[in-house]
């Protein structure tokens, strides 16, 4: 996601955030100086820093207490938008789908369950429920 941003937006600072080595590693030699290693829930950057702020399949891993901590340093961080996506269900078929599929993936809530969340913390920012059924699984 970073490399394709710095294409599109040369000039726009930004960084990415990893929190294992093994992508950081791998990753393209034209976004390595880019990239640090933080764990999502404490974030090394200043209150509204950053314009925008994306957290795309990457803060479901963390367990609940994490995730919502990863929540509020996203706000943090941002200082005008923010876009995250979450692991949830609307049926219970889902969230077996889910839980049977994923190799990381620890936080799978229900929809509601993720908007009390964001009522509890204030969070103003974008999100998307990425759901077995978005992803194209059925309950056959």
């Amino acid at each position: 996601l970073l490399q394709s941003l710095r294409k599109l937006y040369p000039n726009v600072y930004s960084v990415g955030v990893e929190n294992h080595r093994y992508p950081l590693s791998v990753a393209d030699s034209s976004i390595k100086s880019r990239l640090l290693l933080s764990e999502y829930y404490n974030l090394p950057f200043e209150d509204h820093c950053f314009d925008l702020v994306i957290a795309f399949s990457s803060i479901y891993m963390y367990n609940l207490k994490g995730v919502i901590n990863s929540i509020r340093e996203i706000q943090r961080v941002s200082s005008n938008t923010s876009y995250i996506s979450l692991a949830a269900y609307n049926h219970d078929w889902e969230k077996d789908i889910f839980m049977n599929w994923t190799l990381l993936g620890t936080t799978c809530l229900h929809i509601s369950e993720w908007l009390d969340i964001f009522n509890d913390l204030n969070y103003t920012g974008y999100y998307v429920f990425t759901t077995p059924t978005l992803l194209g699984f059925s309950n056959d």
